[in-house]
């Protein structure tokens, strides 16, 4: 009988402290106070209705967008973090805000006009590729370590006093300058297809940080048409190389070792001997592979992400890789380093 009782006290005691604790459980996630004063804001062309293309990393069930601008987390509203690839949103007025914690963010193919991370200095990277942009301020943002503004329609870009920035790639805008000064951690940087002049380029190379062979850095710095419009003479990259960076140009096909702007197209086509990769709709496309030797891919941290054995030289692998850098080997003369943003 003793024992009955006591059972039965642990089951009440029980259930009253699981209703205790069901009572003091958070409140639904828009129906709780969040803090409005650090935020970043897009804007984009596209009409209400439509959807934009965004990638988030940061603190889980923290991070919401104000889709109808209204300054209140509504139904709906709270966004996926820590996904594999971007996510649709759609909007409910043309400007937006972004609220929570925020590490990473991705937006393309999404016509933003303006953006606005002057309220959000925490952010560590940027991707803004493929949009209408014509300006971006980022200049309170001192810890970025990534910024990518391809294909938009930039005039400059300020990056002074983003001393930890590891990846600047602006290709494909009317850039006419760039100061790279004060990036020791700089080893990324694509410029290609803008309005750099030779004394402009000069300061960049001037400024480049001194790789190593083992860790050489890469720059992207011409596509071989007639509308590139940087200029980068045979000295400047002959310089940049003494420095261990490899740089490449489009020679309409793969980035190929560059020799200058004297370069013919002919001549960065026999040069393209080296370990060429890409990465798009789930399957990691690479070409130059030494046949019978292994393929592996490292994370950033170190790790082996995935391997294979190259049994061709050109090869398509079915794998799902995550957004970010990546480091991919074939053998010790075979190594390419890949960023997956867009």
């Amino acid at each position: 009988m003793k024992k009955a009782l006591t059972t039965s006290f642990i089951l009440a005691a029980s259930l009253l402290y699981g209703h205790s604790v069901s009572a003091q459980q958070e409140a639904p996630a828009h129906e709780r106070d969040y803090d409005l004063s650090e935020y970043f804001e897009l804007t984009s062309a596209l009409n209400v209705g439509q959807q934009v293309k965004l990638y988030f990393k940061g603190e889980a069930g923290n991070v919401w967008i104000d889709l109808n601008n209204n300054q209140q987390l509504d139904e709906g509203e709270q966004a996926l973090v820590n996904t594999v690839d971007y996510q649709m949103y759609t909007l409910g007025s043309q400007t937006i805000r972004i609220y929570g914690k925020v590490k990473e963010f991705l937006c393309r193919d999404s016509r933003l006009t303006a953006v606005d991370f002057t309220h959000y200095p925490k952010i560590e990277v940027i991707g803004v590729s493929k949009n209408e942009l014509t300006s971006i301020d980022i200049s309170k943002n001192h810890e970025l370590n990534y910024i990518e503004c391809n294909s938009n329609k930039l005039t400059e870009l300020n990056v002074t006093g983003m001393n930890k920035l590891t990846l600047i790639s602006c290709q494909d805008n009317m850039i006419s300058q760039l100061d790279i000064s004060d990036k020791p951690g700089l080893y990324f940087l694509s410029v290609a297809k803008n309005k750099i002049q030779e004394a402009e380029m000069e300061e960049i190379v001037k400024n480049l940080p001194r790789m190593t062979p083992q860790f050489p850095g890469s720059f992207f710095a011409a596509v071989l048409s007639p509308t590139e419009g940087n200029i980068m003479t045979v000295d400047q990259v002959a310089r940049a190389k003494e420095k261990k960076w490899d740089v490449m140009a489009w020679n309409g096909s793969v980035w190929a070792d560059y020799e200058g702007t004297e370069t013919s197209l002919d001549a960065v086509g026999a040069t393209s001997s080296r370990l060429i990769a890409r990465y798009g709709d789930g399957m990691l496309h690479l070409n130059n592979l030494i046949v019978g030797k292994t393929i592996r891919v490292y994370g950033l941290d170190g790790r082996v992400a995935f391997e294979t054995m190259a049994t061709s030289e050109s090869m398509s692998v079915s794998c799902g890789m995550r957004l970010g850098f990546y480091l991919i080997s074939n053998g010790a003369d075979r190594t390419v380093k890949l960023f997956i943003g867009e």
